[in-house]
């Protein structure tokens, strides 16, 4: 009998998450304490930003991965989710955005109702600079520096490689590590709240989608929504009063008015969001198979069977696709080298889940609890921060 599949993904993954986390903290630290001199505060965010996003969460992990784990760079990226997705599942994608922009409104007032209830003072943050004096030019940098680098850098680390390498232990175990790390990292208690149920729905549609592409659309176009809105306010732009009239309506009404119809919303936000990831799951698998088709008319082509296979026949087609779908879930059985005994004593619910969201049914090794230290590491040095900007906000 083969040994159970084993590597050492799982356990270079956490140790580069680690050093992610140290490595975030320290540069915190530092550009704290004002070490870049007199330069202004909108610059030191971009560069701070940059460092953070595309040395620590993009370089360190494809350095550590590539040269430690062993793995080519096309096993990262295969692993990370990298697959390709259609017109309809961006359009929905940018849809599950902005519901996803205005959970997290709903999220953050709770959760900073609960933070107030224990005494804890947010301070008023710091106000922003203009880093070019062009307000339209500062915008656009907002986009790129608050919401495309974090949706692609941010979720090419949790949704790709902590998720990714996870996974193959049980999908429930990977989106909950993964929104975990992902609300610890902003070492914020003010963030961590609603970051870690943003990092559960980013996770899920990952795993439905088995394409990182819609996690980093949505991530991107709510962290966009919030930076224009943030600029509209101080520039009198279109929807600049989008706040101070959400405000005044909470302000306006009884309680109990306010209670109903804010309920009404998150009940038609989050029916609306779990129609648009069964949208993007129909789509995925409607992807998914014209990408088959592709390769079987490109294969037929190359290989002159092209008049035994009607490639315009839909029917045909989805036929051959299906049979290819259980051949290579048969192969990963019999990859796997165990027993029919031992595949029916080890197929359980968490394993079935994993059937439904990757079709990978092979058995492997138990997780083991060395392999996740540095995992659990990271949790521990995120939630220490964390809990320490908690106590600063009290006193």
């Amino acid at each position: 009998m083969g040994k159970l599949i084993n590597d050492k993904s799982i356990f270079y993954s956490g140790l580069c998450y680690f050093l992610i986390m140290l490595c975030f903290i320290l540069v915190r630290i530092i550009f704290g304490a004002g070490l870049l001199g007199d330069v202004s505060k909108s610059t030191t965010d971009y560069i701070f930003t940059f460092i953070v996003q595309i040395v620590l969460l993009v370089g360190l992990p494809l350095l550590i991965m590539r040269f430690c784990a062993k793995q080519p760079i096309k096993t990262i990226f295969n692993k990370h989710s990298f697959r390709p997705i259609n017109t309809k599942m961006i359009l929905w994608s940018v849809l599950l955005g902005f519901c996803t922009y205005f959970l997290i409104m709903y999220v953050s007032s709770f959760w900073s109702g609960m933070l107030a209830v224990f005494g804890y003072s947010n301070g008023g943050g710091v106000a922003s600079s203009s880093a070019t004096g062009v307000p339209v030019l500062d915008l656009l940098l907002g986009f790129l520096f608050v919401g495309v680098l974090p949706g692609i850098c941010e979720e090419f680390s949790h949704r790709g490689m902590v998720l990714g390498n996870i996974k193959r232990d049980g999908a429930v175990r990977a989106i909950l590590f993964s929104a975990l790390l992902f609300g610890l990292m902003h070492l914020n208690i003010v963030q961590v709240g609603y970051a870690f149920v943003v990092g559960l729905i980013l996770g899920t549609i990952t795993l439905l989608t088995k394409s990182i592409f819609p996690a980093m659309i949505v991530h991107g176009v709510s962290n966009s929504i919030n930076t224009y809105l943030s600029y509209a306010s101080d520039y009198n732009w279109w929807g600049g009063n989008f706040y101070n009239n959400i405000n005044s309506f909470l302000s306006g009404n009884n309680y109990m008015f306010t209670f109903i119809i804010g309920l009404l919303v998150l009940t038609m936000i989050v029916m609306a969001m779990g129609y648009i990831m069964l949208a993007l799951f129909k789509q995925s698998k409607i992807n998914e198979f014209f990408v088959f088709k592709k390769k079987l008319a490109k294969r037929l082509k190359n290989d002159d069977y092209s008049a035994q296979i009607d490639i315009n026949d839909n029917k045909q087609v989805f036929l051959l696709y299906q049979e290819t779908q259980l051949n290579n879930i048969q192969n990963k059985l019999a990859s796997s080298n165990l027993s029919l005994q031992q595949l029916e004593k080890n197929i359980d619910k968490s394993t079935m889940l994993s059937i439904m969201f990757d079709e990978d049914v092979t058995k492997k090794q138990k997780p083991k609890y060395l392999d996740y230290i540095f995992y659990y590491c990271s949790m521990f040095l995120g939630a220490v921060v964390t809990i320490m900007t908690f106590i600063w906000g009290i006193l």
